[in-house]
C-alpha cells in the first residue's frame, strides 16, 4: 500500500554508513538484494513518509524487511509579517516523537516552485502558502528567512486524513545596512 509515485531504498552498513544498495523510482512490490552476512540499516523513504529497520544477514540465510506506507494527512503552510502579508521564507519539518522526520522527493525546481531545497525537510512555501502532504503524526514546523529575521515555531499534530492550516509570523528583527550576503552552497 505505497501512496508516492516515487520511492527510494537505501540499505548502509550502520557503523560506517557505507551505502551497500540504493534504488530510486517507481515502487515495486518487492526487492531483493544479495548483501554479504552482517547487519544494516534500511531505509525507505515513501515521500514524504520515512521508515528505517535493521536487518541481520546470517551466511547462506535470507533476511527479510517489510516496510508498510503510512497514512497521511495534509498542512497548508503560509508565512506572513506581523501586519499579515506574505513574507518569502522557508519552513524547516521536523518530525517529534515517534514521529520521524520526513523526506519531501527530489523534483525539478522550476516546475515545482519549490526551490533547490524542496527535498529532505525543508519547504519554500512562496507568497501564495502551500499544502503539504506529511505521514500523520506530531511535527515541529520552523519558519526562517535568514539573520535578519525572527523566527517562528509551532507544533502540529496531523490525525490521518485530516488538512490544517498553520500560519507562521515572521518578521525583521534589525536591519543591516550596506551590508551584502549570499548563499554559496547552492
Amino acid at each position: 500500500d505505497v501512496r508516492s509515485e516515487t520511492m527510494e531504498v537505501v540499505v548502509r552498513e550502520p557503523v560506517s554508513s557505507s551505502v551497500f544498495y540504493k534504488s530510486f523510482g517507481a515502487p515495486r512490490p518487492g526487492l531483493d538484494v544479495a548483501l554479504p552476512p552482517g547487519v544494516y540499516e534500511v531505509t525507505a523513504h515513501f515521500f514524504p513518509a520515512v521508515a528505517r529497520k535493521f536487518l541481520s544477514v546470517a551466511a547462506g540465510a535470507v533476511g527479510e524487511c517489510v516496510f508498510k506506507d503510512a497514512p497521511r494527512a495534509a498542512v497548508r503552510l503560509k508565512l506572513r509579517d506581523g501586519m499579515g502579508g506574505p513574507v518569502p521564507g522557508k519552513v524547516t519539518v521536523i518530525g517529534l516523537g515517534p514521529t520521524p522526520t520526513p523526506s519531501f522527493p527530489p523534483d525539478d525546481p522550476v516546475a515545482s516552485g519549490r526551490g533547490w531545497e524542496g527535498f529532505r525537510n525543508h519547504v519554500f512555501p512562496g507568497k501564495d502558502g502551500a499544502e503539504v502532504e506529511l505521514p500523520a503524526g506530531a511535527y515541529l514546523l520552523t519558519a526562517s528567512r535568514g539573520p535578519e529575521h525572527t523566527i517562528a515555531r509551532e507544533m502540529v499534530v496531523l490525525l490521518e486524513g485530516e488538512r490544517r492550516e498553520a500560519v507562521l509570523t515572521i518578521d525583521r528583527a534589525f536591519a543591516t545596512p550596506g551590508l551584502v550576503s549570499f548563499d554559496p552552497h547552492l
